[in-house]
């Protein structure tokens, strides 16, 4: 059971909760989207080349920063930018976005359809739930949550979290507090009665929960507070409570 002032856990967008997304994977998708955009750009004859040299230098921005991977709405086409700046390769302003399937949602589909939460990260969620903590989730979306619906980690037929809480739901995105009180309304508490799990600092104001918990798959600082906790793995969670 629960003890002390902690009584819920909210966790900062489901990529706290998953593998990186393979860059191999994802180069695929890419591949098949960004070459038709350096046909303008390639001197005769010099396409393949160009985009050889285009391809492995977005392979190598995505592998040196998966957290660019976990994003796709804005730092995947950030990445892509400036390569396509670097090889001084013009596209009208929009297209990039359009041609990856940013602006629709297709990429994120096809990202999304094959991720789903590790049955580690599964038995964890469901250890914290039976110690009695009442879990949330929080992420930014730009997508609607009627077609979240349909991917299993939203599907409200899980039982995972007592309450997930999307951007698109409340009209504020993170690291405003207001989408993180969103939450705690929903969970019925108080901030002091909350721990927060992000892969990331920047997302979330310090002083939003009672206390901070970083995971280190994906951007761990360069400057990390001391009295903000770091764990390895998901499952680590249930000792740290």
């Amino acid at each position: 059971m629960v003890n002390g002032t902690i009584k819920g856990i909210v966790f900062d967008d489901e990529y706290t909760l998953m593998e990186p997304y393979p860059a191999s994977d994802l180069m695929a998708e890419i591949r098949v989207r960004v070459i038709p955009l350096l046909v303008d750009n390639a001197p005769p004859g010099g396409l393949l080349p160009l985009a050889e040299r285009v391809l492995r230098h977005i392979t190598a921005e995505l592998e040196a920063d998966t957290s660019q991977i976990s994003n796709q709405s804005n730092d995947l086409a950030s990445s892509i930018k400036t390569v396509f700046d670097k090889e001084k390769i013009w596209v009208p302003e929009g297209l990039l976005e359009e041609s990856l399937g940013l602006s629709d949602g297709k990429l994120a589909e096809y990202l999304y359809e094959r991720k789903s939460l590790s049955q580690e990260a599964r038995r964890t969620l469901r250890d914290l739930r039976r110690k009695g903590f009442f879990l949330g989730l929080v992420a930014n979306s730009q997508f609607k949550r009627d077609w979240l619906k349909t991917i299993p980690l939203y599907n409200p037929d899980d039982d995972l979290f007592d309450t997930v809480i999307l951007s698109c739901d409340v009209g504020f995105r993170k690291p405003d507090p207001r989408i993180f009180h969103a939450v705690y309304n929903s969970l019925k508490l108080n901030s002091h009665e909350v721990a927060y799990v992000t892969n990331d600092l920047e997302s979330v104001p310090l002083d939003i929960a009672e206390k901070i918990i970083l995971t280190s798959e994906f951007r761990k600082p360069n400057h990390q507070p001391e009295a903000i906790p770091v764990i390895e793995n998901i499952s680590d969670l249930v000792g740290l409570m």
